[in-house]
């Protein structure tokens, strides 16, 4: 009887020290991500909306590396830094005529096109909610977007090139939670970031990741996620319309 209490008691005593063990108390938090990205939408500048799927031929299921590092100088503030690099290029034969930057690519051209689409994010998040067990925050920062789009005409020789900047203040939501008792072996996450930019258009971001620790400072994760692009001048001559989504892969070292 006397071992049975004895045994009962440091079991007490192991799962209330895991129970009160805090998986939000950290400094630094990196996860390299690698997206691969499904494209849709188009770009215009010029008479025309260029399709980038059905007349530029830009290829899906790319991967692409996304950097996410999150600073946490005290328990409830976090300082957010994303930089996120797209490269998509394509290939076809034109079904109708287009127009972009200044020159004219008849049907049954053949195209190619090339698009380079940088983001970068900084801001900040208060921490709402903050547990021992995941946490809840509202984020605000500047996202800055440089989109540069080139198209060749492999039959005349011909190309033409456009980019736009943009910069774009965004809010959103941010959660993370554990939902196993007494272990971080599992847990769900997720954000939205987003905020409509008036008549020069809107950007919203979204994941969802599901995350398996191994031990405090490494987890393995994969989810889904998009952006939503939508970005023009006021007369809609020069638009940047893409939409990106697919699963994601990702892993995070935390100190």
């Amino acid at each position: 009887m006397r071992r049975l209490l004895f045994a009962t008691v440091a079991l007490l005593g192991v799962v209330g020290i895991a129970w009160a063990e805090d998986y939000e108390e950290f400094h630094i938090e990196f996860s390299p991500q690698w997206w691969l990205v499904s494209t849709s939408g188009s770009a215009r500048s010029g008479a025309t909306a260029v399709d980038l799927e059905s007349d530029l031929g830009i290829r899906n299921n790319k991967s692409h590396f996304v950097g996410k590092l999150v600073l946490k100088p005290a328990r409830k503030h976090r300082v957010l830094f994303d930089v996120l690099p797209f490269r998509l290029n394509g290939g076809s034969a034109l079904t109708r005529t287009i127009d972009y930057a200044g020159q004219t690519y008849n049907i049954r051209e053949q195209v190619t096109s090339e698009a380079k689409i940088n983001y970068l994010f900084g801001g900040y998040q208060y921490d709402a909610v903050s547990r021992e067990r995941g946490h809840l925050g509202i984020q605000a920062g500047v996202g800055y977007l440089n989109a540069e789009g080139t198209i060749r005409s492999s039959t005349t020789g011909r190309s033409s090139t456009e980019d736009i900047d943009a910069p774009l203040p965004l809010v959103g939501v941010e959660f993370r939670g554990f939902p196993l008792a007494a272990s971080n072996l599992l847990n769900f996450n997720g954000e939205i970031r987003g905020m409509s930019l008036g008549r020069y258009g809107r950007y919203v971001q979204a994941g969802f990741n599901v995350g398996f620790s191994f031990g405090r400072h490494f987890t393995v994760q994969a989810g889904y996620a998009f952006h939503d692009i939508d970005v023009h001048d006021t007369n809609r001559s020069e638009v940047v319309k893409p939409r990106f989504s697919g699963p994601v892969v990702s892993l995070q070292f935390r100190d």
